[in-house]
């Protein structure tokens, strides 16, 4: 893991306008949240990315682009989580049919 990105704790405490690292405000952003979804959307990193490219682009629309992109990312990534959630039971039930056939 590198070492200048920290597992999203749910907070938003950390500081997030240092950059020492280099790192933008929107990439470190995309980073927690990509690591607070992880678990929940293993699998479908491509619509994870997608999810916060779209997120990106509505938010830099805005006069406000900093305080929409997480709120805005996070609903979009809640949603991949959902959308990945029905996709692994349906891949289950499906597995389930092809043997008992």
């Amino acid at each position: 893991m590198n070492r200048f990105i920290t597992p999203f704790d749910g907070s938003f405490e950390q500081p997030l306008f240092s950059n020492a690292d280099g790192v933008g405000l929107f990439a470190r952003l995309r980073l927690r949240l990509i690591e607070a979804f992880r678990r929940e959307t293993e699998g479908f990193e491509h619509f994870v990315h997608l999810a916060l490219n779209e997120a990106e682009a509505l938010a830099l629309q805005t006069n406000v682009p900093q305080l929409v992109f997480p709120i805005l990312a996070s609903e979009k990534l809640q949603r991949v989580a959902k959308w990945a959630s029905k996709q692994r039971r349906v891949q289950d039930v499906s597995g389930e049919l092809a043997f008992s056939a």
